[in-house]
């Protein structure tokens, strides 16, 4: 049990020094020693993750969960399918670990995003008022919110929402500068219609922009997303390249983009 032991802390500081191949392979070993070792299975399953091989993670976390279902392998799980865009599977799978642990601020955070890419804004909104209840200063489920009651023509929760956002993070711009837009916007009585269709893809931008070491996925970082946006001239594009501007930080950028779609309409 002490070469277990000693082997098993050896992986784990190849991990903290981002050495993950070299972990990858010691984890493995010990998996070969000790067949049944569940916490090692753990790891392997997201070191594959981080190395972008989800078909082997997944491999590795069914078999964990084999040995015993519990909170951590499942949230791993769910977590998993949703960087995998299986969005039905994620919300089936962290259903079963709220049981566990229902006041996980990860877990319904993750159904909410799966929700939304889904287009359920309903049960999304659900889950990120969850969150909130947890963690009143979650910065990604207030934002969704604000937009999703933007769309629903709350304005008045949807800017005290954004003021709250600007009271929070003030030394970033980018929430002051959507809640002068939003104000702008709330000020037009005659394009109700084109609100709707913008508002929507404000939050659809917004939740694919979401890449972080926790929930990364398919669309990338925003600087891949602007690069790859930049090489386009449509509206649509334009819109997206300034949401994209605008939750990197950058509000002077993004106020360029905004400005060349209106001169293409006018």
């Amino acid at each position: 049990m002490p070469t277990i032991s000693k082997a098993f802390n050896y992986a784990s500081n190849l991990v903290k020094q981002k050495k993950y191949d070299l972990a990858l392979n010691e984890f493995l070993k010990i998996t070969k020693l000790k067949p049944n070792f569940r916490e090692a299975y753990l790891y392997i399953g997201n070191l594959y993750s981080i190395l972008n091989k989800k078909s082997e993670a997944e491999v590795w976390f069914l078999d964990a969960k084999k040995l015993n279902e519990d909170y951590i392998v499942l949230y791993n799980l769910g977590n998993l399918y949703y960087k995998m865009g299986n969005y039905k599977k994620a919300i089936l799978i962290l259903e079963k670990a709220k049981k566990f642990e229902n006041h996980s601020e990860s877990v319904n955070l993750i159904i909410g995003l799966s929700f939304s890419r889904l287009g359920n804004v309903r049960a999304a909104e659900v889950n990120f008022k969850k969150v909130i209840s947890i963690n009143s200063k979650n910065r990604i489920a207030l934002t969704a919110l604000a937009i999703l009651y933007y769309n629903s023509n709350k304005n008045e929760q949807s800017l005290e929402l954004f003021n709250y956002l600007s009271k929070l993070y003030n030394e970033n711009l980018k929430f002051k500068e959507i809640t002068r837009i939003l104000k702008e916007r709330i000020g037009q009585t005659n394009i109700e219609k084109d609100n709707v269709v913008i508002g929507k893809k404000i939050y659809n931008e917004f939740i694919k922009s979401i890449a972080t070491d926790e929930f990364s996925d398919k669309y990338g970082t925003l600087q891949t997303k602007i690069n790859s946006l930049e090489k386009k001239d449509d509206n649509e594009s334009l819109l997206s390249l300034s949401l994209c501007h605008l939750f990197n930080g950058e509000p002077s950028e993004a106020m360029t983009y905004l400005k060349k779609i209106k001169e293409k309409i006018v």
